[in-house]
């Protein structure tokens, strides 16, 4: 009888005992147990999420992008390729950094239009650091201009690599108005620079610029095709000096009709000058 009360007491003080949280903090049976104070277990910060919400995720049928892959680290320029499908094969490839400005925009071409082809372009961009940057490849909507079909890629973009000799195209020519056969992107080319293809131009007259990577202009011509206001073809020889190997664009264009200056139709190609 004694054995069983000292066993019942026993019991009770280790239930008192079990239900209190060694603080003097009575908690109850099930319930979870709060750290003290400056004891709680950091929250993870992680990585911000780069690429902004998507406006309009591109179906798989519509655009796909195999390079570069989601956070790949790249140096310029970076290679952007995979399938659209797209209005007159044109769309645009712009990389965006964490605060959502862009560090590059550039049109981009696929093989055909209206149906989903392959396309490859090299995007350059300029960064002194290692830079978290979201790759967005997109079509622009018929209506209003605003990006539809947009495929995200966050990347890290990071120094070194090529800088971007050719300044961002003001008016980007489509290949019914212009068609540059040589040079092509990236020869290295001598004095005089032979420069052939098809263009559409007014009176059969046109520009052709070259510019260093500052744009400063090196060489500046005037070309003429075998007839105007269609696509036909031309070749002219243009004569620049450097006196080391200069990293240059090669302007084809023509200029608008309204104030005769500003640059439309704007086929560029870089290259690199040697003595």
């Amino acid at each position: 009888m004694k054995f069983g009360l000292l066993l019942a007491a026993t019991c009770a003080v280790a239930l008192v005992i079990a239900c209190n949280n060694g603080d003097g903090v009575d908690i109850t049976p099930g319930a979870t147990v709060s750290p003290p104070p400056g004891a709680e277990s950091p929250t993870p910060t992680g990585q911000p999420d780069v690429c902004q919400p998507n406006p309009d995720p591109a179906t798989a049928g519509v655009a796909e992008v195999d390079s570069p892959s989601a956070g790949d680290s790249v140096t310029s320029p970076v290679t952007v390729s995979g399938r659209m499908n797209a209005f007159e094969a044109q769309f645009n490839i712009t990389i965006f950094d964490a605060a959502g400005s862009k560090i590059a925009d550039v049109p981009a071409r696929s093989a055909e239009g209206q149906v989903l082809s392959a396309f490859s372009e090299d995007v350059f961009f300029p960064v002194t650091q290692e830079t978290p940057a979201c790759i967005w490849v997109y079509d622009a909507s018929p209506m209003d201009g605003r990006p539809i079909d947009v495929v995200q890629i966050p990347v890290t973009l990071k120094p070194g690599g090529q800088s971007a000799v050719c300044q961002t195209n003001p008016d980007p020519a489509t290949a019914d108005l212009l068609v540059i056969d040589q040079p092509s992107d990236g020869d290295t080319v001598t004095s005089p620079v032979k420069i052939s293809g098809q263009i559409a131009a007014f009176e059969a007259q046109f520009n052709i610029t070259i510019f260093d990577a500052a744009g400063a202009k090196i060489a500046d011509v005037a070309g003429h095709s075998a007839e105007g206001q269609v696509l036909s073809s031309f070749s002219e020889d243009v004569s620049f000096s450097v006196s080391d190997n200069t990293p240059a664009c090669i302007w084809v264009y023509d200029v608008s009709e309204a104030d005769g200056v500003t640059p439309v139709n704007v086929g560029q190609i870089a290259v690199t000058l040697s003595p």
